[in-house]
């Protein structure tokens, strides 16, 4: 994300608080992946999912959010009159996103690491969260499926049979926004990072969110108010990106924003 902040502003200093918090999905995956893939299927689109690193952008067609990635993945197949795409790194939202277009009746064939090859890209934070752990917090927390007072929200990036338990599924911004759409939630449980709820809790304290999760990002974690001071103040661990490099990434992220 420090990388993605400095390709869209050259110009400005971008500071990074802890050198060693990178991200499960962007860490294993570099640009010679998305060569191997475009080499494989030369004539289908490579959309890369915001969690990557530039390199990785540098070289793919399209980048997306978990917020609008099935509407890039569509506008990718059209715009290259194809019913091919190869989205990057993350399985399981691979897998998600091949049962929505299914389900939609979109013909589109994703390609993504683990279906056609050995290779899985998968979120440490999202993989924990399993089906049998959403039916106890339904009958612990007493959240039947379908109760409108009470909701089981789950990220993009977990298991398919995990979305499928959920109430709702979505990136972060959309199970906010469901939130906000659904006033008469009393009750919720999120199957994302931990933090999230402490975050949502300030914005809709009418809403009691149950603190049942462990499941919190260690890279995430590596970033405290310490060491965000430590940086500014000593103006450490600056973000930097070669021009041609930054140049080829913000086209994808540029195709990106166009098509919002």
């Amino acid at each position: 994300m420090a990388e993605t902040a400095k390709i869209l502003n050259p110009k400005k200093k971008v500071l990074i608080a802890d050198l060693e918090a990178g991200c499960s999905l962007a860490d294993p995956f570099k640009a010679q992946d998305v060569f191997a893939y475009k080499e494989k299927y030369p004539k289908s689109p490579v959309v890369t999912y915001i969690n990557s690193y530039a390199t990785v952008k540098a070289e793919s067609d399209f980048c997306c959010t978990s917020a609008n990635a099935l509407e890039v993945v569509k506008y990718a197949a059209n715009e290259f009159k194809t019913e091919q795409v190869i989205f990057l790194p993350d399985s399981f939202m691979g897998m998600n996103m091949q049962e929505d277009l299914a389900a939609e009746g979109t013909n589109i064939d994703l390609i993504y690491p683990g279906k056609n090859d050995s290779n899985l890209g998968i979120c440490v934070v999202h993989e924990q969260f399993t089906l049998d752990m959403l039916k106890d917090i339904r009958k612990q927390f007493n959240m039947p499926k379908g109760k409108k007072e009470t909701a089981v929200l789950a990220h993009w990036e977990c298991k398919p049979d995990v979305l499928r338990e959920a109430d709702f599924y979505g990136s972060t911004s959309q199970m906010a926004k469901y939130i906000q759409n659904h006033q008469e939630l009393r009750r919720i449980y999120l199957a994302t990072e931990c933090e999230m709820a402490a975050n949502l809790s300030s914005e809709f304290p009418q809403v009691e969110f149950v603190r049942a999760c462990s499941v919190f990002c260690p890279h995430m974690r590596r970033i405290t108010l310490e060491k965000v001071l430590n940086s500014l103040e000593n103006d450490v661990y600056e973000i930097n990106i070669p021009e041609n490099t930054r140049q080829k990434a913000l086209k994808a992220i540029e195709r990106m924003i166009a098509i919002n």
